[in-house]
């Protein structure tokens, strides 16, 4: 009885030994950032990954792997926020070393990255934004006086993340850098809660520098959580610290960049589970997909009779996939040529593509037929708590820091059938108690004048600053009226109307809107505001 408990107790270690070692070796990469956009996904993995033997998979399905390799070999631009605590707390002998530190970064600066200085107390200020030349920023940097009382942590990192997308269709990669002595115990602002969800949901990665005048013991246990939640890197900056080695500890280090093309039938707006592997290393991760139309070059004639040419593609997805041949497309198309010649032959006039093509759109008819079905349903039991042409230019009776405006004022229930309205969540960064809610129909103004629908009264805006509305496409757009004052969307200048999405920023003067959510008056969808129903454990 003792040999056979003691075989079993070996083959149960060599069984968890065998799990651990595999455990470790899946371990050596983990996600680091990922943005999708259009019908790809990028995706920075932190640690080495094979590019010859990589491969990409979306629920399941295949993905066709564009382009990779480390960001350095790859000239990836990279985007570091650098966000400076300046409150009185910071030891005073602890000051010059932080200034000494931040002019070998700008010193070092690579030719891919480009750095954005922030400093932060009770407010923030952005002494400059992202740029790679050494001389701006070191005048920047210049401006750092430590006189603030209060050191808002959470509120600076939260409205410092930058919208993850890429640059005219470059990947770039975003992180922060975060220099600070201690935590954020005031009791106003954003919640560690609310940063933990933001930055989980959202993949941002977040090097902590904690300062202190000895070397630390033990990492901050509040600092150590917020580098854990976000994936990134904590180190301790004291007396002792040799700051040459110490800025290059510091540098962006091995990020794998890998561009991926999602498959058509895929793109929807839902989370999608994606696997990456190159055959030793795994990443698994859940992300949402965007919604996005292939481009049509075209319907063709039905084939009567005659073989299908290889480029055309035939989607069996409820709906009629785009004539595309693109050589990015191959592996869906040999799937889709495999399946379209496991087929019988069809017989009498129609071919098998003529087939497939009314068998979808009778699909999309029966489709759009259910959706209009179930859209009359609701209005109609709507209907009878609705006020037709009422507008709400007061929120106290929901929210006293919360404006609702109806801009459309003088249609308000004149269209009949009561049409959606396309609604925009503007927030002033700098007073999270100025929020409005704005429909969209007519036009919104901004600016300082009183007629504006968004009026806020500072110097540094224009009586009329910029203009939101709907173009001809039904796409949200936001247009510059200042032309002493040009309005800045996401950091660059508004030359000319531009569409507007979620986590948009407007800065107008020194006034910055964030644009929380865009969505449908009937929906009731405020986008991710206000939705946190899990708390995070650290």
């Amino acid at each position: 009885m003792f040999i056979k408990r003691s075989v079993i107790a070996v083959i149960g270690l060599i069984l968890a030994l065998s799990l651990t070692v595999d455990g470790l070796a899946q371990g050596e990469a983990d996600l680091s950032q990922a943005c999708a956009w259009e019908q790809y996904v990028d995706v920075y993995i932190s640690g080495q990954m094979d590019v010859g033997s990589i491969s990409c998979k979306v629920s399941n399905q295949p993905a066709t792997v564009v382009d990779g390799g480390l960001l350095a070999d790859k000239g990836v631009t990279v985007r570091t926020t650098i966000l400076v605590d300046i409150s009185k707390s910071i030891p005073t002998q602890m000051r010059e070393k932080i200034m000494a530190l931040i002019e070998l970064l700008i010193a070092g600066i690579s030719k891919n990255e480009q750095y954005r200085l922030v400093a932060f107390g009770e407010q923030l200020s952005v002494l400059q934004d992202f740029t790679s030349d050494r001389y701006d920023l070191a005048v920047a940097a210049e401006k750092m006086e430590f006189t603030g009382m209060q050191s808002k942590i959470y509120d600076a990192v939260y409205n410092t993340i930058p919208k993850i997308q890429p640059i005219d269709g470059n990947p770039c990669y975003y992180r922060t850098i975060l220099i600070t002595d201690g935590i954020d115990d005031t009791a106003s602002g954003i919640t560690k809660e609310e940063l933990y969800l933001r930055l989980q949901a959202e993949h941002y990665p977040v090097d902590v520098i904690a300062v202190s005048a000895a070397k630390q013991a033990e990492p901050t246990k509040e600092l150590a959580a917020l580098v854990r939640i976000s994936g990134g890197r904590y180190f301790n900056l004291n007396g002792e610290t040799e700051l040459q080695e110490f800025s290059s500890n510091i540098a962006v280090g091995s990020i794998f960049w890998l561009r991926a093309e999602i498959p058509g039938n895929l793109l929807d707006g839902s989370t999608r589970q994606f696997d990456i592997s190159d055959g030793t290393n795994m990443v698994q991760f859940d992300f949402k997909v965007p919604v996005f139309e292939m481009p049509v070059s075209g319907t063709p004639a039905p084939n009567l009779g005659q073989a299908v040419e290889p480029d055309v593609v035939v989607s069996p997805a409820p709906g009629i996939e785009a004539v595309r041949p693109s050589p990015k497309r191959d592996r869906s198309h040999s799937d889709d040529s495999e399946r379209s010649e496991s087929e019988p032959a069809s017989s009498g006039n129609f071919g098998e593509y003529a087939i497939a093509v009314y068998i979808g759109a009778g699909i999309v008819l029966i489709l759009l037929l259910a959706v209009l079905v179930a859209v009359i349903v609701v209005r109609g039991k709507k209907k009878s708590g609705v006020i037709s042409g009422v507008s709400i230019t007061n929120g106290t009776a929901f929210n006293q820091k919360t404006e609702i405006i109806d801009a459309d004022l003088t249609n308000a229930g004149a269209t009949a059938g009561g049409n959606d309205k396309l609604c925009v969540r503007l927030r002033n960064i700098s007073n999270p108690d100025q929020i409005w809610e704005i429909s969209l129909s007519g036009g919104v103004l901004i600016g300082r004048d009183a007629g504006c629908q968004v009026c806020i009264d500072e110097k540094s805006m224009s009586r009329r600053q910029c203009r939101l509305y709907i173009d001809a496409t039904g796409a949200p757009t936001a247009e510059n009226l200042s032309s002493s004052n040009i309005t800045l969307l996401n950091g660059e200048p508004l030359t000319a109307p531009r569409r507007i999405s979620e986590r948009d920023k407007l800065k107008c003067g020194r006034v910055t809107l964030m644009i929380d959510s865009i969505y449908s008056s009937s929906s009731g969808n405020v986008g991710n505001i206000n939705k946190m129903t899990e708390f995070v454990n650290v």
